[in-house]
């Protein structure tokens, strides 16, 4: 999925376009909706996604701002995720 993610960003994609897409990724793999939960992966997109939309809004494209919000959200959700369902392994570590 991430693959394929990474082809239709190509350099002429537009960046808003590129942000949508990484946003409903980390969202899939938040979720695992479509996909398996994945913690790690979803953080990583919501990171492209959050890079994106901030070069948009610093470059005035203010519309972009609650793209940029939804992004940070979902960080902190992805980067919370682990705590509340750690894998079985790890479940010690986290008690």
């Amino acid at each position: 999925m991430i693959s394929r993610a990474s082809e239709l960003c190509s350099r002429e994609t537009p960046r808003r376009v590129q942000g949508q897409i990484w946003l409903c990724l980390g969202r899939m793999y938040l979720e695992g909706c479509g996909t398996e939960k994945n913690a790690v992966r979803s953080l990583n997109c919501y990171r492209k996604a959050r890079q994106l939309f901030y070069e948009l809004t610093e470059h005035g494209r203010e519309e972009y701002r609650e793209s940029l919000e939804e992004a940070a959200r979902g960080e902190d959700l992805a980067q919370e995720e682990p705590r509340k369902n750690p894998p079985r392994k790890y479940r010690e570590f986290f008690q």
